[in-house]
């Protein structure tokens, strides 16, 4: 086992943060960080929402090996282009503040992927920590989803 794909991201509805990235740093496991955004649900302003900016800068505060970053619409890549390119790492008061300022959608990001089946988070948890613990055995690699449940907003 060289790395593990994990869902991540500010408003840490799925505590891999806290519990799998732990487990993945000791073992000098590289990770692969996905849903950033929570499928654009921690986008935009308002309460529970932060710039685009702010979430991949903190993805990337990460002790992670990759992002994967969702793009609906053409633009947006420039864009998170622009932000990677003028990277800087966050530090632990930025990071504090992109975390408050999401936390009031933790319960329906929590919901949302909850929705998705409750098998695959199981398994997804159940088998990144089994991984961790013991990585020469066998687990399955993806969970396979169907169309309806990968739609993402075409907005920001």
């Amino acid at each position: 086992l060289d790395c593990v794909q994990m869902a991540m991201n500010p408003a840490r509805a799925l505590q891999f943060e806290e519990l799998a990235l732990p487990a993945a740093k000791k073992k000098g496991l590289g990770v692969i960080l996905m849903k950033v955004t929570s499928q654009e649900k921690l986008v935009g302003a308002g309460p529970g929402k932060t710039d685009i900016s702010s979430l991949l800068r903190y993805a990337l505060s990460l002790p992670v090996s990759t992002v994967v970053v969702g793009m609906p619409k053409r633009e947006f890549v420039a864009q998170n282009i622009t932000i990677a390119r003028g990277f800087t790492p966050m530090d632990d008061g930025e990071i504090d503040r992109v975390r408050k300022s999401v936390a009031p959608q933790q319960a329906a990001v929590a919901a949302f992927f909850s929705g998705h089946a409750i098998a695959v988070r199981r398994s997804s948890i159940s088998s990144t920590m089994r991984a961790l613990a013991h990585p020469t055995t066998p687990t399955r690699a993806s969970v396979r989803l169907p169309m309806s449940w990968r739609r993402v907003p075409a907005s920001r």
